[in-house]
C-alpha cells in the first residue's frame, strides 16, 4: 500500500490557507490511502508512520481533535499507573503519553524533545500512544497486530466549535466560526474529513481490542467511563479510586494541571510568529461544554451540518453523538 500527497490548490483551498498565521500557516495536503487533510510537512513522516512497528501490549488513544483526548490521555495513563496521581502531576502529559505525529506536524512544539516518532520507538513497554490520524494512515501493523486501541468521538457541531478556538490558540484565523464550519464540511481543515475519521472506529466497535465512547459519555458519567476503561484495560480498580479519579479529572482541576495543559509552549508558539499575546483567560483547556455548538452556529450552518452528517451517515449503523 503506497501513500501519496495531493496539494489543495482550489480557491477555497487557497482562501483558507491565507487565512491563517503561525504554524498552520502551510500547503494543506490529501494523503491517501485515507483521503485525510494534513499539512504538506507532514508528508516527509507518512510512510515512516505507516511502517512503525506496533506492539501487542501498546495502547493507543486514537480521536478527532478535540474530542476529549487529553481528558482521555489522563484518565488511561492513571489506570495504566496505579492511579499515581503524584507521579502525573510531576512529569507533563507529552512525555508520558506522547502525540506520535506531533514532531511531523508542528516541529516548533518539540524542538527541546527527540523526534516524536524516535520517541514512541524508543518507549519502554507498555507503550501510550496519541494520534489524531484516521485508521488508514495510522501504522498498517494496527490491523494486524491489534493493540489496545481506545477511540473517543464527540458531536460535531461541538468538535468543529473547540476546533475553531484550537485554531486561534496555536495561531491566528481570519475566518468566522461560521466559515470555519463551512470549510470543515468542505474538508479543508486538518484531519478531515470528519465522517471518514469515525465511521472505520465505529465498524470495529465490537473487536475484543477495540473501545469506543464518546466525550459526551465522559461529561454524563465519568465514573462509569473509568469503570469500563478499566475492564478494557484489564485494571483492577476500587470504588474509592473511581470517586479520586472522578474529582482529580474534573474539568476545573485538569484546565488549572500544568502537567496536562500546554500554555507556555502556546505562549511561546506565538511569540516565534509575532502573533498578539492571548489575554490571560484564553486556555489550552477553554469550556468543555456539551451543546455549545447550538449556542454558537447560525441556524443555517446548524441546518446545513445536519444535511451533511444526515449524508455521510447514509446507509450506516451509527448511533453515536452528531
Amino acid at each position: 500500500m503506497s501513500a501519496t500527497a495531493e496539494v489543495l490548490t482550489s480557491p477555497a483551498a487557497r482562501r483558507y490557507v491565507e487565512s491563517l498565521r503561525g504554524p498552520y500557516r502551510d500547503d494543506h495536503v490529501r494523503l491517501e490511502p485515507s483521503g485525510c487533510v494534513l499539512l504538506s510537512k507532514v508528508t516527509a513522516d507518512v510512510h515512516r508512520i505507516l511502517d512503525f512497528a506496533v506492539r501487542p501490549d501498546d495502547v493507543w488513544l486514537v480521536t478527532f481533535p478535540k474530542s476529549g483526548t487529553t481528558w482521555s490521555q489522563e484518565l488511561i495513563w492513571l489506570l495504566m499507573n496505579n492511579c499515581d496521581v503524584e507521579q502525573a502531576k510531576q512529569v507533563p502529559l507529552i512525555h508520558r503519553f506522547p502525540f506520535l505525529e506531533i514532531t511531523s506536524l508542528m516541529p516548533e512544539f518539540t524542538r527541546n524533545m527527540p523526534h516524536s516518532i524516535d520517541h514512541v520507538e524508543r518507549m519502554v513497554s507498555p507503550r501510550l500512544i496519541k494520534s489524531h490520524l484516521p485508521l488508514d494512515q495510522l501504522p498498517k501493523q494496527i490491523k494486524t497486530v491489534k493493540p489496545k486501541v481506545i477511540y473517543v468521538v464527540r458531536n460535531v457541531q461541538d468538535a468543529i466549535v473547540s476546533f475553531y478556538h484550537h485554531y486561534q490558540l496555536w495561531g491566528d484565523c481570519d475566518l468566522t466560526l461560521d466559515q470555519f464550519a463551512e470549510c470543515f464540511m468542505d474538508d479543508l481543515i486538518m484531519y478531515c474529513p470528519y465522517w471518514d475519521h469515525v465511521l472505520p472506529f465505529w465498524n470495529l466497535r465490537n473487536e475484543p481490542n477495540v473501545l469506543f465512547y464518546s466525550y459526551e459519555d465522559m461529561k454524563k458519567d465519568l465514573a462509569s467511563v473509568i469503570r469500563r476503561v478499566a475492564i478494557f484495560l484489564q485494571k483492577t480498580i476500587t470504588e474509592k479510586q473511581v470517586a479520586q479519579l472522578v474529582d482529580y479529572l474534573s474539568f476545573d482541576k485538569m484546565r488549572d494541571n500544568p502537567a496536562v495543559n500546554y500554555d507556555p509552549v502556546v505562549e511561546q508558539l506565538r511569540a516565534d510568529y509575532k502573533l498578539q499575546p492571548l489575554p490571560s483567560s484564553t486556555k489550552f483547556m477553554r469550556r468543555g461544554q456539551v451543546g455549545e455548538g447550538k449556542q454558537v452556529l447560525s441556524e443555517d450552518i446548524q441546518r446545513r451540518l445536519r444535511q451533511w452528517t444526515e449524508a455521510a451517515l447514509q446507509g450506516s449503523d451509527y448511533t453515536g453523538p452528531r
